[in-house]
C-alpha cells in the first residue's frame, strides 16, 4: 500500500512558519505537534488547540515541488459555539459588518447568487489612509486591517518556504468578508503557482457561477487559483436560519448583524434543499475543475523552451478535492482518467495470458487503480478529515499511484 512519508525537515519548515502566526494567538507547541509524526496513519496531521479552529494538514511530496511542504490550514471567522474564539479576531463582529456592507454593493455580479463574488475593491481600504466602508467602527477597522497585516506576514513566509495556505469557509453570512481576504491574497501571492486556496462549498446555489467567476478573473489578472471543494458543512444551519427570516411571527428574531448579511426573503435559501442537488453540484465543478487541469497543463507543455531560460511553466490551478463521499472521491478519479490525466496501468502478465473473457466494466462508485504524473500530482489531491472514513483513505492511497502524496489527511482542529 501506498503510504506518505513526512519528513522531520519539512516538519522544520512547516515549524518556521507556524511560528509567524503573532504572538497574542494560542498555538500549538511545535515540539507537541510533529510528535505526532511517529504515527502510522497514511498521513501525519499537525493539530492546534481546540479554541483556535485552527488546523494544519501535512503534505509531502517531490523535493524541489510547490507541494514539498505542508498545508497550513486556518479560519478567519469565529467557531461556531460560543466560548470558542477566532483565531485572528478577538469577536467575529468586524466580520459580519464587513459581510454587511460587501453583500449590499455586490449587486454589480447577477451572475452569482447569494452570497456573491468578491472584487479587486473590497479591501481597498485596508491600507493606512484610505477611506474606511460605512457601517464599520473605528475598532472594526483597526481589527480588519490588523487581520490583513497577520495574514499577509503569514503568507510571505509560506511562499518564502513554499507551504499551500488553505482558508476555510463558514456560513453563507460570513462569506462575503472571508471572500474578500481570500481573493485578495490570491492576487497578492499566487503570482507563480497557487499558493492561496479558498474553500468553495458544493452545497451553495452560488457554487458553479462563483467557481467560473473565479477561473476567468484568475486568467484575467494573470494569478494562479487554489480551489479546495467541498459539500459544506453548515446545511441544518443555513436551512433554518432562512426559515426564521421567513418567520415574522417569531417572538425572538434572529439577531441584527446576521439578518444583515442573507439573500433577498422571496429567494430560496441559499443551500441546496436536497441533497442530489449538493451530490450534482459537487460532480459538475469537478468536472469543470478538472477541464482547467487539462488547459493548464497543455498550456505549460506548449509554451516555447525559451520562456523556459527563468524556469518553467507556472501552474495555473491547484485542486483539493474534500470528500468522504465513495461515489465523489471515485468521479474525481474516473474524471482524471476521461480527460487523459490518468491512466489504467496494464494487467499482470497472468492477466494478459489469459484474459477475461468478457471482463466486467468498472463500476462508476469504484475507485480504479490507475496511475499519474508529476504534472497532475502538482495539481491535484483528495483529502479526509483525520480519524474520518479512513478505509476511503487507505483505498485512495492503494489504488492511485503517483509520484508524490495524492491523498491527504486533514485535521479539524477540534
Amino acid at each position: 500500500m501506498q503510504r506518505f512519508r513526512c519528513c522531520v525537515t519539512c516538519a522544520r519548515a512547516m515549524s518556521d512558519v507556524y511560528s509567524r502566526i503573532p504572538s497574542r494567538m494560542t498555538k500549538t507547541p511545535v515540539a507537541q505537534a510533529t510528535s505526532r509524526l511517529a504515527s502510522p496513519r497514511p498521513c501525519a496531521v499537525l493539530t492546534s488547540q481546540p479554541d483556535l479552529k485552527t488546523s494544519l494538514t501535512l503534505h509531502s511530496a517531490r523535493r524541489g515541488s510547490l507541494s514539498n511542504l505542508y498545508v497550513y490550514v486556518f479560519n478567519l471567522a469565529a467557531s461556531l459555539t460560543p466560548h470558542f474564539q477566532s483565531a485572528f479576531l478577538p469577536s467575529a463582529e468586524p466580520l459580519h459588518t464587513l459581510s454587511s456592507y460587501l453583500d449590499a454593493t455586490r449587486s454589480s455580479l447577477p451572475d452569482v447568487p447569494f452570497p456573491g463574488h468578491a472584487r479587486a475593491t473590497d479591501l481597498v481600504w485596508v491600507d493606512a489612509g484610505r477611506p474606511a466602508p460605512p457601517g464599520l467602527s473605528p475598532g472594526d477597522v483597526a481589527a480588519l486591517r490588523e487581520l490583513w497585516s497577520d495574514l499577509h506576514r503569514i503568507c510571505t513566509r509560506a511562499k518564502e518556504r513554499r507551504v499551500r495556505i488553505i482558508i476555510d469557509a463558514e456560513y453563507s453570512w460570513w462569506q462575503p468578508a472571508i471572500d474578500a481576504y481570500t481573493v485578495g491574497l490570491s492576487r497578492t501571492f499566487n503570482h507563480d503557482e497557487p499558493l492561496i486556496y479558498g474553500t468553495y462549498q458544493a452545497y451553495l446555489r452560488r457554487t458553479p457561477a462563483q467557481i467560473a467567476h473565479a477561473l476567468k478573473d484568475a486568467k484575467k489578472e494573470g494569478y494562479s487559483l487554489g480551489v479546495k471543494l467541498v459539500r459544506g458543512a453548515y446545511h441544518p444551519h443555513e436551512i433554518a436560519r432562512h426559515a426564521k427570516l421567513l418567520d415574522t411571527s417569531d417572538p425572538h428574531p434572529t439577531a441584527p448583524q446576521n439578518i444583515s448579511v442573507a439573500p433577498a426573503l422571496d429567494n430560496p435559501p441559499p443551500v441546496w434543499e436536497r441533497i442530489e442537488h449538493t451530490d450534482a453540484t459537487y460532480a459538475a465543478c469537478t468536472g469543470m475543475l478538472l477541464d482547467a487541469v487539462v488547459t493548464d497543463i497543455t498550456r505549460a507543455e506548449s509554451r516555447d523552451w525559451c520562456s523556459w531560460r527563468t524556469g518553467p511553466p507556472a501552474m495555473r490551478i491547484g485542486l483539493l478535492f474534500g470528500t468522504h463521499n465513495p461515489r465523489s472521491a471515485a468521479g474525481v478519479v474516473h474524471g482524471l482518467v476521461a480527460r487523459g490525466l490518468a491512466t489504467t496501468p496494464p494487467p499482470p502478465e497472468v492477466d494478459r495470458l489469459l484474459p477475461h473473457p468478457n471482463p466486467p466494466p468498472p463500476s462508476l462508485n469504484e475507485v480504479p487503480v490507475v496511475e499519474i504524473s508529476a504534472e497532475v500530482a502538482d495539481r491535484v489531491a483528495i483529502g479526509q478529515l483525520y480519524g474520518m472514513c479512513d478505509w476511503l483513505t487507505d483505498t485512495l492511497a492503494e489504488r492511485v499511484k503517483a509520484p508524490s502524496p495524492f491523498v491527504l489527511k486533514v485535521s479539524c482542529g477540534t
